[in-house]
């Protein structure tokens, strides 16, 4: 009797190693774009060795302190204990196994940001009445959001009815929480590539469609949406939209720029919107959304993950390419 207590004793023992063992290096890399307090425990904050994590160095990362969390304990080697929790905001996640439940169906939206503010132009949009002719958003695709589909997937996980009440009125998007775990670096990204984070755009992307991602973290969705939105704007498209402000173009031409760099066949994952401007009475392109079908992380290559099942679609005629400020 003794004796199987002890084996038991022994394979319990070992069961919990295995388990440990099981989520070591679970999320990837972790890299330090700040100088940040290396902690052995949250809540008391205490820190043996008065360790830090140093800017530009990369650590494993092992898990975060729940979903969502806005802590990610690492290896941090030479400290005593060697596993601490830093702050998700000192730093960016990278790695195959950090996405590796994401959505595997999902949506790139682009805006072109000119069109979208001449269309809401009485509405009082900060980004909007800011625009200038020289900022990335006069001639880049600038990003709406990833949506997991099928449309209507929204309002996921942990999300209050209190939450879904305020993001119903893009006027209370500022009441909705910051999204957990977000870098200041990727912050600072997004105020470039998404200028409606002027307007909490980036608080109502991730309530909405990001909570339904998958993502350990609001900081992995984002920064997974900024890379594909990166190779969408080094592509013949972009160049072709740039090239052509002020001009009329057609959805076929936009499908042709996109194949370009794509490849042929590529553009029956893309959709071209355009509505008109009720002030100017013009057509104007204002979104393009790339249908997207495969596992996502921020090495991704679009061309790899194109959903090339569907036909495109286009509600565009002779749209006209918008230039920045209000026409």
């Amino acid at each position: 009797m003794r004796f199987n207590i002890i084996c038991l004793s022994l394979v319990l023992v070992c069961g919990t190693a295995v388990s440990e063992l099981a989520t070591a290096d679970d999320l990837g890399n972790f890299t330090a774009t700040k100088n940040c307090r290396a902690v052995k425990n949250i809540s008391s904050g205490s820190n043996p060795g008065k360790i830090k994590v140093m800017t530009g160095k990369t650590y494993p990362a092992i898990r975060l302190n729940k979903p969502g969390g806005a802590f990610v304990k690492l290896k941090v080697a030479g400290a005593k204990p060697v596993q601490r929790w830093v702050s998700l905001d000192c730093g960016t996640l990278a790695g195959d196994n950090n996405n590796s439940t994401t959505s595997r169906d999902n949506l790139l939206v682009l805006s072109w940001q000119p069109a979208f503010c001449d269309i809401h132009e009485h509405d009082g949009k900060a980004e909007c009445d800011s625009q200038n002719a020289g900022r990335f958003d006069a001639t880049h695709f600038t990003l709406h959001g990833l949506w997991p589909q099928p449309k209507g997937k929204y309002y996921c996980e942990g999300v209050s009815n209190q939450d879904k009440n305020n993001d119903k009125d893009s006027k209370d998007w500022h009441l909705l929480p910051s999204p957990p775990g977000i870098s200041n670096t990727t912050l600072a990204e997004l105020d470039k590539a998404m200028p409606g984070t002027a307007s909490d755009l980036h608080r109502h992307e991730w309530i909405k469609h990001g909570t339904c991602f998958g993502a350990n973290n609001a900081d992995s969705y984002f920064r997974i949406a900024l890379a594909l939105q990166n190779q969408v704007n080094a592509s013949q498209m972009q160049k072709f939209m740039e090239s052509n402000i002020d001009k009329k173009v057609s959805a076929s031409d936009i499908s042709h720029a996109f194949e370009q760099t794509f490849g042929p066949g590529s553009s029956s994952a893309l959709l071209v919107d355009c509505q008109p401007d009720t002030d100017s009475h013009r057509n104007l392109v204002v979104e393009v959304k790339i249908m997207l079908k495969g596992e996502l992380t921020q090495a991704t290559e679009l061309s790899s993950i194109l959903d090339k099942t569907g036909s495109g679609s286009s509600t565009c005629t002779n749209a006209i390419v918008d230039p920045v400020g209000y026409q």
